[in-house]
């Protein structure tokens, strides 16, 4: 019984079946990776595009895909929404603090936050950022934005097949220590490094599975998927392992996948019409929809 919740088998459930009911300490958001703890009551509905091509942070390059890795992973930096600005600003996330750089701007060392864990509760490492900088570079994995850290020594050569992934400038230290060189100053590396392909990654889940993001989908952000419903829905609820669950200020989110405009309106009408507490979001329209909206914080 309970809900298919990530960690707990396969995520996906075909269209129009029923989710299975909420039973014991789930329906009192006590399951393992989901909680509605520092939240306030509200879960959004939300619709930005059809069912995603992937999930994977590696591998994504569309822009609806790097919405729902944003909401589940969080990287050394991360987007932090500011009141009344539409552009959030890049602030620490898994860091614990603004990178040292050296005077030359050739060398980055992050220090890891102490408290931050996957949603299984497994420490987040410097090593999880090592694996997935070296896979998004790495030519078997065919990552579309594998030229996404150039500026990272070796990246070029290694994307090129002409070294080894392991060549890579980006060195664990230690488990909270992560140390970063460049072949050249880049002026927004580090708002690059909130960027969706430069998420952690854990090996032990990803390596050898192709299936990982349907069947495993752990991940270190805010939420975690509990449910995906092919070409229907994505469901998302608090991960109760987050360290900042006071930044959180909705209980879950339901992504409607969908890219019919006319479908997506009435989708609108219906939800305000149903409840105020609900907000849907239409990205895609190009026609501006005559709609007021409440905002909150995703």
């Amino acid at each position: 019984g309970g809900p298919l919740r990530t960690g707990a088998g396969d995520l996906r459930r075909p269209a129009g079946e029923e989710a299975p009911e909420e039973e014991g300490d789930a329906a009192e958001g006590e399951n393992e990776g989901g909680s509605s703890s520092g939240a306030s009551g509200n879960v959004i509905t939300a619709c930005i595009a059809s069912e995603p091509e992937t999930i994977d942070p590696s591998l994504n390059s569309s822009v609806d895909g790097a919405t729902y890795i944003q909401h589940v992973f969080e990287g050394l930096m991360k987007f932090q929404p500011v009141e009344g600005q539409m552009e959030p600003e890049v602030v620490p996330g898994q860091a614990a603090e603004e990178p040292t750089v050296s005077e030359d701007g050739m060398t980055w060392t992050f220090k890891l936050r102490d408290d931050i864990v996957w949603s299984d509760g497994q420490p987040v490492t410097a090593n999880d950022f090592v694996y997935s900088w070296q896979r998004i570079v790495d030519p078997a994995t065919a990552s579309d934005y594998n030229y996404i850290i150039d500026m990272v020594v070796n990246a070029p050569a290694i994307r090129d097949g002409q070294m080894d992934k392991s060549e890579l400038g980006i060195t664990a230290i230690d488990d909270k220590t992560l140390e970063i060189k460049l072949s050249s100053p880049c002026a927004y590396f580090r708002d690059l490094c909130a960027f969706s392909s430069l998420m952690p990654l854990r090996q032990d889940i990803v390596e050898g599975n192709d299936s990982w993001t349907f069947d495993n989908y752990i991940g270190n952000g805010k939420y975690v998927v509990s449910n995906w419903t092919h070409d229907d829905s994505i469901e998302m609820t608090v991960n109760d392992k987050y360290y900042a669950l006071d930044e959180i200020k909705n209980e879950g989110i339901i992504w409607k996948l969908m890219d019919d405009e006319n479908a997506m309106l009435q989708l609108i009408k219906r939800i305000l019409e149903k409840d105020a507490h609900t907000v849907t979001l239409q990205a895609n329209a190009k026609a501006v929809l005559d709609i007021d909206f409440r905002r909150y914080d995703l």
